[in-house]
């Protein structure tokens, strides 16, 4: 294990204590579950600089939550596996049974043999923290090709699988040198699985994260995980990478935008590049890793690809700063001379300043006497500053074997499946938790008004501790504004941007027309008006698979909702095995709901969604007695104005409310005229008008009496008491009971 990735892990945990005495870890026996509760703790520590203490750790408790890295079970894992990668599977299978059936040649079965094509798939998890969708898709795909294999070999006797003939060989190749080297071993500790799980490790899984420390624990965790005795671990770079998942620039509009500037030699080179990486990277994969020699030229193809990808790379980091430079005028309302940077890039990509391809590296290379060069040169030098910063991918230039340039100019393909639980949690700057951690009387304060003052206050009694927030809460907007115009998330981008929808739309277009995407999501996906429009547009093109939703809660029986209703005697609660105290996410709040999304890519159709809601158990997917179909006519006839999901916990419920709707109209629907003279508005919001909420106390200062009714008089004026929708739910028919949280 490379130094850098074992020494952190150990250094962490000794220096922050993160285990106790009673809790220290075995390094031997140290597996991916291990490394994910390290992770999750690693990232409640953050880094601060302190003008006279140098660099200090801080416990920051919110910082996890922030990034969205929570844990994820391995039940749920593994429904997402079943779901987006057992079905491709089971169509390589199909392939190959159907080639027996019409009596295909021994050649074409070889080229069909499902073992073989099921270590081809080519499956990405765009935020893969430390690594848990990896390591469990690695066993996954390894158990089912070897299942494959066998059921090739029984459905046509006397056919060779490719993979057996590549796992014997892989197995004599560590033998002999290894007997080489002086060294013995045994045959029986290299059994066909182990070496499966190395071969789905090298060319199957793919992984992004923008944390460079969940990038070195994923790659700990599968060395771990596919450790083979004699064997060296596996070159792991090609496919796991650092990178900001959801901003980076894509080939194909870029080449476009840059002819449109006269840079069509340009364009042409930049494509050469990336052929020329393509197979650089192929030569990377194709490769075993079966003895060190192996790893060393992986490593070596792999330095050469990253040097032959620069130029494009540049290019594409580039082009995408442009986007958040805009994004960045429009925050700060400041409008730099657009016609002067147009000029510049123009004769950038038309060569009136030198080789785009050598200025790219460097600003220094500018023709200095050209009337763009000063507006080139900070264009180049704000780019770079920016690609530092934010660490953007550029998938094409990235993963360059997963496109195909081979028919014409436009990279077409894409991943088989993606799949993963992508960060919960919001764009916008949280005031509240930032300070919560720097500051607790600012975020302690009792009205949004009151923190508003204070951090105000801060520019004259704490000047760096200001300008740190500032530049936060500038870079959250910034970041934002480019998520919502640069061109990528046209659907789930509006409203208040949670960083989980913009990963389902990035996953769609990462995914193969015939792929599957397989994530874990809020509810939200089909529940919020700002997805309305996403997840109508899905519905009726018929890309949604399956839909389980869950609640985060504990102990609750299963489809309890379903068995009162047809009055069946309750079960006694049984606390299902997910976290300590049986929810899914311990860290999570109880009500907090999610679901786990299954779609497939834009040439994929599916008869109808498998819809289950209200669920407390990976189990109860099985229950087909509990699923819904939930259909555009059935959104439209429920929820007409939005055409979000309706949420029934059991059939029963479906059929009941739509006979209701069918027979009653709804109070308003939007573009016609009332049904009802009712008039809906807000009166008051709890954070924009929150300088007009305050509390007894504050009111008896200034001069208020208490009266009755929670009510302060000062003369003839009155400060009424405020009841929020939360404090009246005892006037709630179903509230049936008191439960104790």
């Amino acid at each position: 294990i490379p130094d850098r990735c074992f020494a952190r892990v150990v250094d962490a945990m000794s220096r922050w204590k993160l285990y106790g005495k009673r809790r220290r870890v075995n390094f031997r026996d140290l597996s991916v579950q291990h490394l994910g509760a390290v992770y999750e703790q690693l990232l409640e520590r953050e880094f601060e600089e302190h003008p006279q203490a140098g660099i200090q750790v801080r416990l920051s408790p919110r910082a996890r939550k922030s990034g969205g890295s929570y844990y994820t079970p391995e039940s749920l894992v593994r429904l997402i596996l079943d779901h987006a990668v057992g079905g491709l599977i089971g169509e390589k299978i199909a392939a190959f049974d159907d080639a027996v059936q019409r009596g295909a040649s021994a050649e074409e079965l070889r080229e069909l043999d499902p073992g073989e094509a099921i270590l081809n798939l080519k499956i990405c998890d765009p935020a893969m923290g430390s690594g848990h969708f990896l390591v469990s898709l690695v066993d996954y795909v390894a158990d089912h090709a070897l299942e494959a294999v066998v059921h090739a070999e029984a459905t046509a006797p006397g056919h060779a699988s490719p993979l057996a003939e590549k796992i014997a060989e892989m197995r004599q190749v560590i033998i002999q040198r290894n007997h080489k080297d002086g060294f013995l071993v045994d045959r029986g500790r290299l059994d066909d699985r182990l070496l499966a799980r190395r071969m789905a490790l090298k060319r199957v899984a793919y992984g992004v994260d923008k944390n460079e420390l969940a990038a070195e624990l994923a790659k700990l965790s599968l060395w771990l995980h596919t450790f083979t005795v004699g064997a060296p671990l596996s070159f792991l770079d090609h496919h796991l990478r650092a990178g900001d998942s959801l901003f980076g620039e894509r080939l194909r509009p870029a080449l476009e935008k840059a002819r449109e500037r006269g840079g069509q030699l340009f364009s042409d080179g930049v494509l050469d590049e990336v052929r020329k990486a393509a197979g650089l990277m192929a030569q990377v994969e194709n490769l075993a890793d079966s003895d060190i020699g192996q790893v060393k030229d992986s490593a070596r193809n792999y330095r050469r690809f990253a040097e032959s990808g620069r130029a494009a790379r540049n290019f594409l980091s580039l082009m995408h700063a442009e986007k958040w430079t805009a994004a960045a005028e429009s925050i700060d309302r400041k409008r730099q001379d657009a016609e002067a940077r147009e000029k510049a890039m123009t004769a950038f990509f038309s060569g009136a300043l030198g080789k785009p391809e050598n200025i790219l590296p460097t600003w220094k290379r500018i023709r200095k006497r050209h009337d763009s060069a000063a507006a080139m040169r900070g264009i180049v030098a704000e780019a770079a500053a920016l690609q530092e910063r934010e660490n953007f991918l550029h998938w094409d230039i990235a993963f360059p074997g997963v496109w195909s340039l081979q028919n014409g100019n436009i990279p077409t393909g894409g991943f088989d499946a993606v799949i993963g639980n992508p960060p919960w949690e919001r764009m916008k700057m949280q005031r509240v938790e930032w300070f919560a951690e720097r500051r607790r009387d600012i975020a302690a304060a009792e009205t949004a008004a009151k923190s508003r003052k204070m951090i105000d206050a801060l520019s004259k009694s704490d000047p760096a501790l200001a300008k740190l927030y500032e530049d936060a809460a500038r870079n959250a907007a910034i970041a934002r504004e480019a998520a919502c115009h640069c061109g990528d998330y046209p659907l789930l981008s509006g409203g208040d941007t949670n960083l989980y929808s913009l990963f389902v739309e990035r996953a769609l277009n990462l995914v193969r027309p015939g792929g599957m995407v397989g994530l874990l999501t809020p509810s939200g996906i089909y529940a919020d008006q700002t997805a309305s429009q996403f997840f109508s547009q899905m519905l009726r093109d018929r890309r949604i698979a399956a839909l389980f939703d869950f609640e985060n809660r504990a102990g609750a029986p299963k489809n309890k909702n379903a068995r009162k209703f047809r009055g069946e005697a309750e079960e006694a609660e049984e606390v299902p095995e997910n976290g300590d105290d049986g929810r899914f996410f311990p860290a999570v709040d109880t009500r907090f709901k999610f679901c786990a999304f299954i779609a497939g890519g834009k040439e994929r159709q599916f008869a109808k969604a498998e819809c289950a809601f209200c669920l407390h158990s990976v189990d109860e997917t099985l229950d087909e007695n509990i699923r819904i179909d939930i259909t555009p006519e059935l959104c439209k006839l429920v929820n007409p104005n939005t055409q979000t999901a309706p949420v029934f916990c059991a059939p029963r419920d479906a059929e009941i409310i739509t006979d209701i709707y069918r027979r009653i109209p709804v109070m308003r629907e939007h573009n016609k005229p009332a049904n009802w003279p009712v008039r809906q508005l807000r009166m008051l919001d709890m954070t924009g008008d929150s300088d007009l909420f305050r509390t007894g106390a504050e009111w008896s200062r200034d001069g208020y009496y208490s009266v009755k009714g929670n009510t302060y008089n000062l003369g003839e004026r009155r400060a009424l008491p405020l009841y929020a929708g939360k404090m009246i739910f005892h006037f709630n028919s179903r509230a049936a009971s008191v439960v104790k949280n």
